[in-house]
């Protein structure tokens, strides 16, 4: 399972997190291509370091930030990413 950010730092300030602390404070939101780059990134690492990985990984939004206070990014990355096969 891959797991990708939506935001760099986080505004929701949620009290068991530390990603509220991180800089810019507030949080950042990535466009979709940024988005799609750690997937396109994780995937060259598994197919170099892993003898038959097939291509085949789950994506999750559970990274940094919250994902749905950068809603239309993380659509438009889940939509491409569905599409692209």
């Amino acid at each position: 399972t891959i797991c990708v950010s939506s935001q760099a730092g986080c505004a929701m300030a949620c009290r068991f997190c530390d990603t509220g602390l991180v800089r810019p404070k507030g949080g950042m939101n990535l466009p979709a291509w940024a988005i799609l780059e750690q997937v396109l990134h994780a995937e060259a690492w598994l197919q170099r370091e892993i003898a038959g990985y097939c291509g085949k990984s789950n994506i999750v939004f559970m990274g940094m930030g919250e994902p749905l206070l950068n809603y239309s990014s993380v659509l438009d990355a889940a939509r491409l990413l569905c599409s692209s096969g």
